[in-house]
């Protein structure tokens, strides 16, 4: 990983909980944890480490991943974290083909395009 630290990760694992209450599965509880969490970031780059341990703990396709990564398309606009999104979103909208990877040298931009195509008609 290139932007996540422990702290990162161990705050993704604990979108199940809160307080004494744990999500098990069905109840939404991890993802409305994850739209306060994703609310409350305002810097750029801490956004990005927790949308990659986001994707590390919850996979890309996870509803998780999408909300951090609508949250980046809102705090980097104009960066390539931001256009890698939008441009994914763009690609699966609009291609009859499956949209490929912008190949960038960042995964975290790669992880970013891809999230955007899958969110297409999810999130």
């Amino acid at each position: 990983m290139k932007y996540a630290t422990q702290k990162d990760i161990d705050r993704a694992e604990g979108l199940r909980w809160r307080g004494k209450t744990f999500d098990g599965g069905c109840s939404g509880l991890k993802e409305s944890n994850a739209r306060k969490m994703a609310k409350l970031i305002t810097n750029p780059t801490k956004v990005v480490a927790r949308f990659e341990a986001c994707v590390e703990v919850w996979g890309l396709r996870s509803e998780i991943a999408g909300i951090f990564a609508k949250r980046i398309s809102e705090l980097c606009q104009g960066t390539k974290f931001g256009k890698a999104y939008i441009n994914g979103k763009y690609a699966a909208a609009t291609s009859m083909s499956p949209p490929q990877s912008p190949g960038d040298e960042d995964p975290v931009v790669n992880m970013l395009y891809g999230c955007g195509v899958y969110s297409e008609n999810r999130f």
